[in-house]
C-alpha cells in the first residue's frame, strides 16, 4: 500500500466489492469502476478521517484542478481524501482515474538534449496532459500558459500520478511589476524564455536598466532577467455614492437541520453501510426522502458526486 508515483501506460480493469451486496465492476477498460469506500474507513473513526488530511502525498482526479490527499495506494487503486463543504470524505479510486503530473522536481530545457537547462524548474504537482509528447522516449514536452508562461522539455522519468511536494520555499513578495518577458541574462540579443504575468509572485533586484527577477507559481520557479517596466500614468476616478440605494434579497433558509461536528456520514441510510466521511463543523442537511430518522448531504468531490447519509439523532 506504499507504492507511490506510479504512471500507468496501459488501461486497468478493476472489480471492487464493498461486502454489502453491492458489486461495482467495469465491463470495459474505457469505463473505470466507480469510487468505493475504502475498507479502512468501515468504522466511524473521526481521528482516522482527520489524519487523512495530514498525508504528504497528493494526486488529481479527472478535470478537478485542485489536489487531493492520497492516504494509501497499491498497484491498482488509491484511497483519496478531501475536505469539502465542512466534511472530510474518503474514496477508493482506480489509478486509471488519476491525472498525470510531474512527480520529481525537474529543470526545463529549451530542446531535448540541450547542454544546459533554462533557469526554469517545474515542481512536483505540475499538471501534464493525458497524452504527452515524447522525444526519443526520454524527453517529455511541457507547456504553461499563465503565471510563468513557457515552453520546453523535461526528463520523461519525472512523469507519474502521485507526488509529494518539494522542499518548502519561503514565499516571494509581489514586486511592483507588470507583465514582462524574461531572458537567461541581461542581454537583448538573447531569446525570451518565458512571459510572466502579475499572477506570479515575483521578487526583483535592480541592476542598471535590468531587473534580476525570481518568480514562482504553485509548481513553477523562474530565476532570470527582465527590462525595467515602464509604469503607466496613474488615473484618478471620483465616485459619488450619495444617491445610491443598496438593496438585498430576502434570505431563505431551505435546510431544516444542522449536523454537529464529527457526525458520521454513511454511504447509505443504514448504520451497517460503509462510512464515507465525517463532518468537521456544523453542516446543514435535509431529511433523506423515503427514510425515517436519516438526513442526506450531496457533496461535490473531485471523483464525482458523493451522496452521504447521517443519523437524525446526531443533532
Amino acid at each position: 500500500m506504499a507504492r507511490l508515483g506510479i504512471d500507468l501506460g496501459h488501461c486497468l480493469c478493476l472489480c471492487l466489492c464493498l461486502g454489502l451486496g453491492l458489486g461495482l465492476c467495469s465491463s470495459a477498460c474505457g469505463t473505470p469502476p466507480s469510487p468505493t469506500a475504502p475498507t479502512a474507513a468501515s468504522a466511524c473513526d473521526a481521528p482516522y478521517f482527520r489524519h487523512a488530511l495530514v498525508s504528504p502525498s497528493y494526486a488529481r482526479v479527472g478535470p478537478h484542478t485542485g489536489e487531493v490527499h492520497v492516504v494509501a495506494s497499491d498497484a491498482a487503486t488509491a484511497d483519496l481524501a478531501i475536505a469539502v463543504a465542512n466534511t472530510i470524505v474518503i474514496a477508493r479510486v482506480p489509478l486509471a482515474r488519476l491525472e498525470p503530473a510531474v512527480v520529481l522536481e525537474s529543470p526545463v530545457f529549451a530542446a531535448p538534449g540541450a547542454p544546459a537547462p533554462l533557469p526554469i524548474a517545474v515542481e512536483p504537482g505540475f499538471p501534464l496532459p493525458a497524452a504527452g509528447t515524447y522525444r526519443d522516449g526520454a524527453w517529455l514536452h511541457v507547456h504553461h500558459d499563465t503565471g510563468v508562461a513557457f515552453d520546453g522539455w523535461i526528463s520523461a522519468s519525472a512523469r507519474g500520478t502521485i507526488w509529494q511536494p518539494g522542499l518548502a520555499v519561503p514565499p516571494l513578495l509581489h514586486a511592483d511589476l507588470l507583465d514582462f518577458d524574461a531572458r537567461v541574462d541581461h542581454d537583448d540579443a538573447l531569446p525570451v524564455i518565458a512571459h510572466v504575468d502579475d499572477s506570479a509572485a515575483t521578487d526583483a533586484t535592480h541592476v542598471g536598466d535590468w531587473l534580476h527577477v525570481r518568480s514562482r507559481t504553485a509548481f513553477v520557479r523562474l530565476d532570470a532577467w527582465a527590462h525595467l517596466p515602464v509604469a503607466p500614468p496613474r488615473q484618478r476616478h471620483t465616485f459619488d455614492f450619495q444617491d445610491d440605494t443598496i438593496e438585498a434579497d430576502d434570505v431563505r433558509f431551505d435546510h431544516l437541520f444542522d449536523l454537529p461536528r464529527d457526525s458520521c456520514l454513511y454511504a447509505a441510510p443504514d448504520t451497517r453501510a460503509a462510512v464515507v466521511g465525517i463532518t468537521t463543523s456544523a453542516v446543514a442537511a435535509d431529511p433523506a426522502p423515503g427514510t425515517i430518522g436519516w438526513l442526506r448531504l450531496d457533496l461535490d468531490a473531485p471523483w464525482g458526486r458523493v451522496i452521504a447519509y447521517a443519523r437524525d439523532d446526531a443533532r
